[in-house]
């Protein structure tokens, strides 16, 4: 019984040491993606290529958060005996996750309302007249169109025709 104790422990061991090495290689794809976003935090302006990588990017840690979830768990099972400082662990790298997405968020909002602010200021030219100029594209000017003004004529015409209102 004693062999087939020390088995058991021998995998739980082995399966502990996978998982660690698992949970390394999320927390390091965690602390790239918080130096990508530092970088890109920086830059100010970003293409509207670079806004659609930093929300696929913001999507792929948030899965990856899940999978940390997963991870976890099952590491505080195998390290049972040291459940207090696996959930510290928990806490500490949950935290991180948290901040990452949350600043991922925040910027890409800030940047898509910024886009969305220069847009609109965009359909109006300096004279007033409605156009639409995308950068790199010409703008196309649509005519001013006039509109009748309305000078009570149809409640007469009823009147007229119909005795009243």
């Amino acid at each position: 019984m004693t062999s087939a104790s020390s088995e058991i422990d021998r995998m739980s061991s082995k399966e502990y040491k996978e998982l660690y090495v698992k949970r390394s290689s999320i927390k390091g794809q965690l602390t790239k993606y918080k130096n990508y976003l530092s970088i890109v935090t920086q830059k100010g302006e970003l293409t509207t290529l670079e806004l659609t990588e930093l929300a696929l990017k913001l999507g792929k840690l948030e899965t990856l958060s899940l999978k940390f979830d997963d991870l976890q768990s099952e590491i505080e099972v195998l390290n049972s005996d040291n459940l207090q400082r696996e959930l510290d662990e928990r806490e500490n790298i949950e935290h991180e996750f948290v901040t990452s997405i949350a600043s991922g968020r925040r910027l890409l909002d800030n940047l898509k309302r910024f886009e969305g602010l220069q847009k609109r200021d965009s359909f109006y030219d300096a004279d007033g007249n409605c156009s639409f100029e995308e950068k790199g594209n010409p703008g196309i000017k649509l005519p001013q169109i006039q509109i009748a003004k309305f000078d009570d004529m149809a409640r007469e015409l009823n009147v007229a025709r119909f005795g009243h209102v």
